[in-house]
């Protein structure tokens, strides 16, 4: 994320001035998250200033992080982002936490399912192969953040009915419960726009950004633990991943 010089601290320009008031009144929480930022239109008429001028001052916020853009529906403020580190393997819960964050899970459906053939390859089954689908809408310090839908093998994901996992990681029951070892995982990201029903969930406008993530975990001899299809707010996500160099040492 780009940084802000506080107001004050760098020559003003007809840009940098409309910035750093807008700054000010998100800081301040005159604009709280998830707030419609006014529009340019009004922003012009307030400061007395073109268009071309506001949109530099908008510019400069969004690519802080401060604020974001959805087509057609306006300007809006931004949620702080915690940052999640990738390595080592550690649930979303327990990342956050540790950062000093409370994470509440609400469980909006737990059942067995016939697998999807593109879920049954993942885990290693046939297409059909009875398997358990966990759904789970995840909080970040109260505020609605990340859908989880995971995918496990009947073996592993049956051992969760009547599992309290409100604040508690499906790792952290793995481990520490089951004795499973968990091992390597696989990642894909992918920017895309929140459909109609995981907008309602994350209390976000339909067609805002979200970051989608298919996690793919292995147990530590190898096979497959479990497939998470995990939608965040794009606005609230940061992530970190450490990369070990190859044979040649070049990046």
């Amino acid at each position: 994320m780009a940084a802000i010089a506080p107001p004050g601290t760098a020559p003003k320009t007809l840009h940098t001035n409309v910035r750093d008031v807008l700054w000010e009144r998100i800081r301040s929480g005159e604009y709280p998250p998830d707030s419609q930022i006014p529009s340019e239109a009004a922003l012009c008429a307030e400061f007395g200033v073109s268009r071309i001028t506001v949109r530099h001052a908008l510019a400069d916020l969004q690519r802080a992080g401060q604020i974001f853009r959805i087509h057609g529906k306006g300007t809006f403020v931004s949620h702080p982002r915690p940052l999640q580190d990738f390595a080592p393997v550690v649930g979303f819960g327990a990342a956050m936490e540790r950062a000093g964050h409370e994470v509440v899970n609400k469980l909006l459906s737990l059942e067995r399912i016939p697998a999807p053939a593109a879920i049954a390859g993942r885990l290693g089954l046939a297409a059909g192969d009875p398997i358990v689908r966990l759904r789970r809408l995840r909080y970040l310090d109260r505020h609605p953040v990340r859908v989880d839908v995971l995918y496990m093998p009947v073996a592993i994901g049956g051992r969760l009915a009547g599992v309290d996992l409100s604040r508690r990681d499906v790792f952290s029951f793995f481990e520490n419960e089951l004795g499973i070892e968990i091992g390597e995982s696989e990642l894909e990201l992918e920017a895309t726009a929140a459909d109609a029903a995981t907008a309602k969930l994350l209390a976000m406008p339909r067609g805002a950004p979200v970051l989608r993530i298919d996690w793919m975990a292995y147990k530590r001899d190898g096979s497959p633990l479990d497939f998470a299809e995990i939608q965040c707010r794009g606005e609230v996500s940061r992530y970190r991943v450490r990369l070990a160099a190859g044979p040649s040492g070049i990046r």
